[in-house]
């Protein structure tokens, strides 16, 4: 499985879809993008939770926080090779390694690759900047909780990358295997935060606002 940065997945969706040209919704309105952004950060959380969590989730059976800990319990245990998308080659190498007989270089008959018409246009440029804006990833982030939820499930694959790539106990020295078991033990007590995927490099734009590119590994 490959999962995409939220703020990245948030401007493809909005162009993808045409939401911005057919309904009027602008990118910095965030009071306009919390309603069809729920719809699309459910099918997200579902494609990992499972079906029978949309359904238990849609009688009241589950809460969204019952959904993002089940999703987690799948990255964790159900997905043999989980990558973030702008790790695609490594993500392929990985399959190919685990899963020899695999040709991932080729597409289903059937199916044709897509391109965004806007990818170029001053509106998606714009909408790109945007949210790479600390503010603003903030401030969307506390008005969906969805929202939230989704850049829970991202943290969750950068520290499954980091382990994974680790984990490979053939390569390690027992002090690397010493090390590696401490840092899980940090991981679990709270006192080790690999933190977002996108928050480990900063510089600013032209507006001064923080923009956030990279991974990080800090200390709490």
């Amino acid at each position: 499985m490959m999962i995409r940065d939220p703020f990245s997945w948030l401007v493809s969706k909005l162009f993808w879809h045409e939401i911005e040209k057919q309904h009027g919704i602008k990118c910095d309105n965030i009071e306009e993008l919390r309603g069809w952004y729920k719809t699309f950060a459910m099918e997200f959380i579902v494609s990992i939770c499972g079906e029978d969590c949309y359904v238990r989730w849609t009688y009241n059976i589950l809460s969204l926080s019952d959904l993002m800990d089940q999703a987690e319990d799948n990255l964790r245990q159900s997905f043999a090779v989980i990558r973030l998308l702008n790790e695609t080659k490594n993500f392929y190498k990985m399959v190919s390694r685990r899963v020899y007989y695999m040709d991932t270089s080729r597409n289903m008959p059937q199916f044709r690759m897509k391109r965004h018409k806007s990818i170029r246009s001053p509106d998606f440029m714009f909408c790109k900047d945007l949210c790479l804006r600390s503010s603003f990833q903030r401030d969307v982030s506390l008005a969906s909780p969805e929202l939230r939820v989704m850049i829970h499930l991202c943290d969750v694959t950068v520290q499954i990358q980091f382990l994974c790539f680790a984990c490979h106990f053939r390569l390690l020295s027992q002090y690397q295997k010493s090390s590696l078991f401490h840092c899980q033990l940090l991981l679990n007590s709270g006192l080790l935060d690999l933190g977002r995927r996108d928050t480990a490099f900063k510089n600013k734009n032209k507006t001064g606002d923080t923009i956030s590119n990279g991974g990080s590994l800090r200390f709490m």
